[in-house]
């Protein structure tokens, strides 16, 4: 490769390396993380784009944009399942929680385990409140059916909390 090639790359990788910086800077705002190990990544994506790239598919900054995306989304992919390994790595060390879902359910107060019940065997009545809409949040239906079975906010919330702090 010649010095002038050797240039132009240089001055191709100056004119993008604000993309890679901007691409990255919204990954760690929006999932955390160290921004020196999204710019690794950016710019080993880069070299990699380089090396792919066909003129003929795409301007260069936009292909470019998918590979350095491509490569954040898959940094926080793998930190996510290390996290959740390491979370409960530690859950079961620590806690020491009952693997058995009778023990967990026994401990539970009367009015989270008719949630969990409600949740387990869900009534026609409750069914019918997602019928015909794809996106139903299943816990907003089981909020409003327990307000149709005279259940007041706050019992409502308290059993939704009893039943995460339950299980952790």
């Amino acid at each position: 490769m010649s010095k002038e090639e050797e240039l132009a790359e240089l001055a191709e990788y100056y004119k993008t390396r604000k993309m890679i910086f901007k691409i990255c800077w919204k990954y760690v705002r929006r999932y955390g993380g160290d921004i020196e190990e999204y710019i690794s990544e950016g710019n080993a994506a880069y070299i990699r784009a380089h090396r792919t790239y066909d003129p003929n598919m795409a301007k260069f900054s936009t292909y470019l944009w998918h590979c350095v995306s491509n490569a954040c989304s898959n940094l926080v992919k793998k930190n996510r399942t290390v996290q959740i390994n390491t979370d409960l790595a530690h859950s079961t060390i620590e806690k020491k929680k009952p693997n058995s879902f009778l023990m967990i359910f026994q401990d539970l107060p009367e009015d989270a385990k008719i949630v969990v019940r409600l949740t387990l065997d869900t009534p026609i009545e409750l069914a019918n409140l997602c019928k015909g809409n794809s996106a139903c949040n299943f816990r907003v239906a089981l909020q409003k059916y327990l307000q149709q079975l005279g259940w007041h906010e706050y019992r409502i919330s308290r059993a939704f909390r009893e039943i995460r702090t339950t299980l952790g």
